[in-house]
């Protein structure tokens, strides 16, 4: 779940305002809601695993991530020298550094997080409201395809590839693709697939993502050793 470089500062002021800007009827908050409907209170809450990191320029890590939704996600590097690396996702911040060492932390919504775990248990108005104020139109909608399967493009209307847009599977209700706009002068558009799902409990988690930048392959993540609805510490979330 690799954390890309775009901050998001969002205060309950800029929430309540992305939030009444949007239609009661729009397809992208009824889309969201019924995402919540279908899994919340079905699904894992504590989820497990380790993650095989393969770059675009032939590196490999191995990550070992806890999460705790909603909001909640930290990833300890392996060590490629003798301290190993932490990324702490937390409640719209991101803290990295050591393992051991003070980390610095900043805003940052983590899309991922909202778009694949926190969606079937936050509460949806918040989810709404961060999707809204992160650039994805919420009155634009179409019918596609996503490896063979038919999904809901929420984003973007016929022939858009380029707006930011989520594609959900209509059948398990699961977001399987994320395209967005980036930010960054020329750093184009950015392109997560879940390729693979795996069953996590009652409920899914994706097990195979690939990234794209560009329309360049950048990343690819492999998760094993899945395990839901384990004891886990608030401690191990706090920076």
């Amino acid at each position: 779940r690799v954390a890309r470089p775009f901050f998001l500062a969002l205060s309950f002021t800029a929430l309540a305002a992305a939030s009444s800007a949007l239609s009661a009827q729009s397809v992208g908050e009824s889309a969201i809601r019924a995402i919540h409907a279908r899994w919340n209170g079905k699904t894992y809450r504590t989820l497990t695993f380790v993650q095989e990191t393969y770059f675009g320029d032939g590196r490999k890590e191995l990550w070992f991530e806890s999460m705790k939704a909603p909001g909640m996600l930290r990833i300890d590097i392996a060590p490629g020298d003798s301290i190993a690396r932490l990324m702490l996702f937390r409640q719209d911040s991101i803290y990295q550094g050591r393992v051991g060492r003070a980390v610095a932390g900043r805003p940052y919504v983590h899309p991922l997080m909202v778009l694949f775990t926190d969606i079937s248990s936050a509460d949806p108005t918040v989810t709404v409201a961060k999707v809204a104020r992160m650039g994805f139109d919420l009155t634009k909608s179409r019918d596609d395809v996503f490896m063979g399967k038919a999904v809901t493009v929420i984003g973007a209307t016929t022939g858009d590839s380029t707006s930011s847009q989520f594609w959900i599977e209509k059948d398990r209700q699961l977001v399987v693709r994320l395209i967005e706009k980036e930010s960054r002068p020329g750093a184009g558009v950015s392109d997560t697939r879940v390729l693979q799902y795996a069953r996590a409990g009652a409920g899914w988690v994706e097990s195979e993502i690939v990234f794209y930048q560009g329309g360049k392959m950048t990343q690819r993540e492999v998760y094993t050793e899945i395990k839901t609805d384990v004891p886990l510490d608030d401690a191990i979330f706090q920076p």
